[in-house]
């Protein structure tokens, strides 16, 4: 059941996935299935609803997930301060066994630093990422922006290329 909501959510059918989200919360109410609700809950708008089962999520488990999922959170709601002290939360939680979330919150949290005009921190937050998953495209995608930000337009061209290559998404 968990499977097929996240396929459904995968598909944008974030009302199919909330309905089975609901179950898997009803039945087994783990964490994961807090997130996989709050998931299909933001998806369609409804922020309220979503952080409340982020919440229970971060009740049950504060790990990586729930701390990246309360900084999308206030992120979305303005609080960019908030998404970056909750992001370096998540990267704290991350584990050396597990290279591609370590990357991945890396990213975040440089996109968050970038969008705060701390282009110094967001450069080493991307290497760091990088260090983690070599090639790792959403932080060569973010690196070409920054890189954009500095009129580096070459330098841009190429390490989005190498992106869009990796991930032509």
């Amino acid at each position: 059941m968990l499977l097929r909501a996240h396929v459904l959510q995968n598909l944008h059918r974030f009302k199919e996935s909330e309905a089975l989200a609901r179950l898997l919360v009803e039945q087994r109410g783990l964490s994961f299935d807090y997130g996989l609700l709050g998931d299909s809950l933001m998806e369609q708008g409804k922020l309220g609803d979503a952080i409340e089962a982020y919440q229970r999520m971060m009740n049950l488990k504060p790990d990586l997930r729930a701390y990246a999922r309360a900084a999308h959170m206030r992120w979305l709601k303005g609080d960019l301060e908030g998404a970056i002290e909750a992001m370096q939360l998540a990267v704290g939680a991350a584990s050396p066994a597990d290279a591609e979330s370590g990357a991945w919150v890396n990213t975040r949290l440089a996109f968050y630093e970038f969008q705060a005009g701390r282009v110094s921190e967001a450069e080493q937050r991307c290497a760091l990422a990088l260090s983690l998953q070599n090639d790792y495209p959403p932080t060569l995608l973010l690196q070409g922006r920054i890189l954009l930000s500095q009129s580096r337009i070459g330098e841009a061209v190429v390490v989005l290329q190498k992106a869009a290559k990796l991930n032509p998404l």
